[in-house]
């Protein structure tokens, strides 16, 4: 058995109602319950299908599940279940040590829950109910704690999306667009990524100017994704980050590089 969390084929129609729901032990609500509910509200994102879609990949084509997030998931090892978890459970880790540093973490989280119940399917579809593991406690507990934060205020997606048309933009995006190696590119969903090369695929790397010029022609917004959390992003107007990589040219230039 996977755990209490498994996921049931059709609940994607129904769980946006758990979102209306107060979470308060006042209402007679145990922290089973309370977990339950928050889940399946989680299960009700984008954030999480996503996620679901790389776990089932992943459990039947490791190369595939690879190729849906080339610029993250290529930097992992994948392989066997027990290498998998493994490899799942330190993105969770390491998502939560960096959460409260960057709002978009509960995000990031979302699309953990939903890779690690879609393996668990894979697996299950695949006669091997033996390997499958629980949902990690740790996760668990955090996304419990999100939801209760956003059970306070407004509804956490609402809020999410007012966050993304925040014109504050997190110290990280101009660090990555200053000092890292760079690759920009439209994926599986249409949306234009600017995402760091790892040092295994260095032969993708773009120069500052091949960026720009590349953008010139767009008229889509870019993502800046996160340099150290996978599946972790910021909607940078081009503007912005053609002036922050025209400065990286000139900064070049002065140095002789």
């Amino acid at each position: 058995m996977a755990g209490i969390f498994d996921y049931q084929a059709g609940e994607l129609n129904q769980v946006k109602k758990m979102t209306e729901i107060t979470l308060e032990p006042s209402k007679g609500w145990t922290p089973k319950m309370v977990e339950w509910a928050c889940v399946m509200a989680i299960r009700g994102t984008d954030e999480y299908q996503r996620g679901w879609e790389f776990g089932l990949a992943l459990g039947d084509d490791v190369d595939k599940a690879i190729q849906m997030e080339p610029f993250w998931a290529g930097d992992y090892e994948w392989g066997d279940p027990d290498t998998n978890y493994r490899t799942m459970a330190t993105l969770i880790k390491r998502t939560i040590e960096h959460r409260k540093a960057d709002w978009m973490g509960e995000y990031t989280l979302a699309a953990d829950l939903g890779r690690w119940e879609g393996y668990n399917r894979s697996l299950l579809i695949q006669g091997m109910e033996d390997e499958i593991r629980p949902v990690p406690k740790m996760l668990v507990e955090e996304l419990v704690e999100i939801l209760k934060e956003k059970a306070m205020k407004e509804d956490w997606r609402e809020e999410g999306r007012n966050n993304m048309n925040d014109n504050t933009i997190p110290d990280w995006v101009y660090e990555t667009l200053r000092n890292d190696n760079l690759q920009v590119y439209e994926n599986f969903e249409g949306k234009v990524i600017i995402s760091q090369v790892s040092e295994r695929y260095r032969e993708y790397t773009m120069t500052p100017q091949a960026i720009i010029d590349y953008l010139r022609t767009i008229r889509k917004k870019p993502v800046v994704m996160h340099p150290r959390i996978c599946s972790l992003g910021r909607h940078v107007p081009k503007r912005e980050v053609i002036a922050v990589l025209s400065e990286r040219i000139m900064t070049q230039l002065e140095g002789g590089e």
